[in-house]
């Protein structure tokens, strides 16, 4: 199944940054730099085609 990315409201914003960070947990991208010690934040960044530019991030 293709994966296509869609335009999204502001509105949608939300959504889309759990999905990320939802995302970032679940394929481990965090866990090699656990190790380090050092305090750690995982961000989404939500980008829109129709605003052309960033929407909003989301720290976790």
């Amino acid at each position: 199944m293709e994966e296509r990315f869609l335009p999204i409201g502001i509105q949608d914003f939300e959504k889309v940054a759990e999905l990320a960070l939802t995302q970032i947990d679940a394929n481990g991208y965090s866990e090699r730099f656990v190790v380090s010690g050092k305090q750690m934040f995982r961000v989404a960044l939500v980008f829109s085609s129709d605003a052309k530019g960033l929407l909003g991030w989301k720290i976790k």
